[in-house]
């Protein structure tokens, strides 16, 4: 099964419970599925071109649950972040697949709960984040912001 799934794009299994991709085919969610994925958490905006047309309606009639957050490309914010914090809280017991584009999204939001929920070493987790890529100019700074924030505000 993992064979199949390292097909989609930047798939990357994180833990038992948790995996990261950039955006999977109509087809591959069944393949997610079959893996035993129960919760799909998409971060891409509905209205940009990468977003797949009746990703949520599938992923319903496969009997996993869909979360969409829509998180600008340009601006990602806290409470997109927060929104993904409460998504993953929710969801701690199940087993969670994380998608957007091209997993540089996914990746950094779950790099940032990973540290700031989980409470992970940071440089355990920047190597899981690495492996997909550096993040630079906004999402640079939009971690770095993330990281510093007053920890009471990520509770």
């Amino acid at each position: 099964m993992l064979c199949r799934l390292a097909e989609i794009r930047d798939f990357l299994v994180l833990t038992d419970h948790l995996a990261t991709a950039g955006q999977p085919t109509i087809e591959q969610f069944s393949e997610i599925r079959a893996a035993g994925y129960e919760v799909v958490i998409n971060l891409v905006p509905s209205a940009n071109p990468n977003f797949l047309c009746g990703e949520p309606d599938h992923i319903a009639a496969l009997g996993m649950e869909y979360v969409g957050i829509s998180v600008d490309w340009g601006a990602p914010t806290s409470e997109d972040l927060h929104a993904f914090f409460d998504a993953m809280r929710h969801h701690r017991t199940r087993k969670v697949f994380v998608h957007c584009a091209a997993n540089k999204r996914a990746s950094v939001f779950v790099f940032l709960y990973r540290i700031l929920c989980l409470q992970m070493d940071e440089a355990d987790a920047e190597d899981d984040l690495e492996r997909i890529w550096v993040p630079e100019g906004t999402w640079r700074v939009f971690l770095n912001d993330m990281l510093t924030q007053d920890p009471q505000i990520i509770k």
